[in-house]
């Protein structure tokens, strides 16, 4: 899988890959800059233009909360986007 060659660089920005949404998000855990924050990365960028993503993997991340725990019950009581253009959209 394509994901897994570039697992180091996704460790190497912080974040531990926990899983993906139904469009191909990935959800990631943020152990770099956001403390152990929930959020999403943007599975079109990381496809398309894998290149030059890597010199600032932060602009395909957005937080969508504060610990897995927040993000699964959000989740379960549909509080929560489901994808990385809907969660970026309500950041702003």
């Amino acid at each position: 899988m394509k994901w897994q060659n570039d697992t180091p660089e996704y460790l190497a920005a912080g974040w531990l890959i926990i899983g993906s949404m139904p469009n191909g998000d990935f959800v990631v855990i943020n152990f770099g800059r956001d403390d152990g924050a929930v959020g999403y990365v943007s599975h079109e960028e990381i496809w398309d233009a894998p290149h030059h993503v890597r010199d600032d993997l932060e602009t395909i991340y957005v937080r969508v909360c504060d610990s897995l725990g927040k993000f699964i019950d959000g989740l379960t009581r549909e509080e929560h986007p489901y994808d990385y253009f809907e969660a970026k959209e309500l950041s702003a």
